[in-house]
């Protein structure tokens, strides 16, 4: 398959607009729309390859499962053990029992059905779920487990209709996802039978369902309106957009006319997206997606949340920086260099061997539930009195469980009074009862974990 450095600039085009929306950029309330970008690149590339390995006479499953391995395990390796071990520094033991479950959630490829379960994309903090961006990889994942077993199949046994096959699944897939999005939004956003449809666009690119076009016009009227599409679509979107259903058709045709454009003849658009620097960093794009995200999510979670803007593009030039560095030392040694049969098992077998360690480390942590040695007894003390659902609703969350004199009832905006707690000397104000939501009283314990240990 030929190169085309201007799929990698529109990689760049996709993670931009991610990193800026989790970062909070309000020009940018669309920004979530980067990840079906890369789903239509997926999907053509994948077809691509896959189809042309298959006329050839040269298509292996383990072959294609190789390159998965060596391409997706090492840099999400390195990402998960950095998530355990920031996790066990900075958490409390609830949250980090959460943890070790979306790792183990991760490293099955389940992580979707997992953040399906416990948490909704644009309502749940970014400090409380350092690894919610993986649900994208899982269905990617998951998508590669069936389809080239389809693709082979009906190249065998229909090729004739392999065009029409692979166009009645993407019709049925964006089907469900229109009428689901009605009905289960949570589910349609997560899950992949809902999703599948957005790599399959990028697959009827491939196997040339329109076919590319020599003029030079047309390309380019293509290409400026994909581009236009994304753009709208990042800019005047929000979480409050019903997504994906149509609304998702912009991003994906956008990024299907562009890469469609860029087939026969090349643009002034697919030049300046193919540039050396946009290039370049779509190249690091899959280490920048999974890097930035943990880097957001820990320094929300030590800052209770509020992550001053110099910060925050701090913390974005770090993940460039370390994505480059996952790139070139973590990346290519594994997924480009040749290298002999022998060296090649060898490389999976420790690929899976660490990806095994990184699952039980997981899961010790979430049986050993989060590790609550690590705190002080009083700490734990404190921390233990929120699971008692027998607390007098007049109590104060306070080591003592002093009675205090409220005159309005706890959980309805009760005096300063009784919202403080009592160490030593020190008066530690506990902002909120304990009758608010799970998310509010993660965030305040966190909040008073850290007035302690200042108070001591």
């Amino acid at each position: 398959m030929t190169y085309r450095a201007d799929i990698d600039g529109l990689r760049a085009i996709a993670v931009v607009p991610v990193v800026a929306f989790h970062a909070g950029l309000p020009a940018v309330g669309g920004g979530y729309v980067g990840v079906d970008i890369f789903f239509v690149i997926s999907g053509y590339l994948i077809t691509s390859i896959i189809t042309s390995e298959i006329d050839a006479g040269a298509f292996s499953l383990a072959t294609f499962y190789h390159r998965r391995v060596r391409r997706i395990f090492p840099a999400l390796i390195t990402v998960l053990l950095f998530c355990t071990m920031a996790g066990y520094l900075l958490m409390t033991p609830d949250d980090y029992k959460t943890l070790g479950q979306s790792i183990v959630a991760t490293t099955l490829f389940l992580s979707n059905i997992f953040f399906w379960r416990q948490a909704n994309y644009f309502g749940a903090p970014a400090s409380e779920n350092p690894l919610l961006h993986t649900w994208s990889l899982a269905i990617e994942e998951q998508f590669y487990l069936f389809y080239p077993l389809l693709l082979l199949l009906v190249s065998k046994y229909i090729p004739t209709l392999r065009k029409s096959a692979i166009l009645a699944l993407c019709l049925l897939s964006f089907a469900a996802s229109v009428w689901l999005l009605a009905v289960k939004p949570s589910a349609t956003f997560y899950l992949g039978p809902t999703r599948f449809w957005e790599l399959l666009v990028g697959g009827l690119i491939a196997l040339s369902l329109i076919p590319a076009s020599p003029n030079r016009s047309i390309n380019l009227m293509a290409s400026t309106l994909g581009t236009a599409l994304i753009g709208y679509a990042v800019v005047f979107y929000s979480p409050a957009t019903r997504f994906p259903g149509v609304a998702a058709l912009l991003p994906v045709l956008g990024a299907a006319a562009i890469i469609w454009s860029g087939t026969g003849v090349s643009t002034p658009v697919h030049r300046l997206i193919g540039a050396g620097p946009v290039a370049m960093l779509g190249k690091a794009s899959y280490s920048l997606y999974l890097w930035h995200f943990p880097l957001i999510a820990f320094a929300s979670y030590v800052t209770l949340g509020g992550v001053s803007a110099p910060l925050m593009c701090a913390i974005c030039l770090a993940a460039v920086l370390v994505s480059f560095a996952s790139l070139h030392f973590i990346e290519r040694p594994f997924r480009l260099y040749a290298r002999p049969a022998q060296v090649n098992r060898l490389l999976m077998a420790t690929a899976a061997a660490a990806m095994l360690a990184v699952f039980s480390g997981g899961l010790l942590v979430a049986i050993k539930n989060g590790f609550p040695s690590r705190i002080d007894a009083v700490a734990a003390r404190f921390l233990d009195a929120e699971h008692d659902k027998f607390l007098h609703p007049y109590e104060c969350l306070s080591v003592d469980r002093q009675l205090c004199p409220l005159r309005r009832p706890a959980g309805s905006g009760a005096p300063a009074s009784s919202r403080t707690l009592c160490y030593g000397a020190t008066r530690i104000r506990w902002p909120r009862p304990w009758r608010w939501s799970n998310r509010r009283r993660r965030r305040d314990r966190r909040c008073f974990m850290r007035r302690l240990r200042t108070a001591r």
